[in-house]
């Protein structure tokens, strides 16, 4: 996997001269796993669980 991303980095930046908008995100893209709805959704409740402990933790030191 760290070949083709590395293959993916060099070969956006040799098109980026002649087509915008290419990443080697949009390359990888067919290459990576596809997430289902439930992983969708257990990642976007474990990021605003982290985000609020954050929030929390950051208004607890203000005076």
């Amino acid at each position: 996997m760290d070949v083709l991303w590395l293959a993916s980095y060099f070969t956006a930046n040799l098109m980026g001269t002649q087509i915008k908008n290419i990443s080697p995100e949009k390359l990888m893209e067919p290459f990576l796993p596809k997430k289902s709805k439930e992983e969708k959704e257990t990642e976007r409740e474990e990021f605003f669980k982290s985000f609020y402990a954050k929030r929390k933790e950051g208004n607890a030191w203000q005076p």
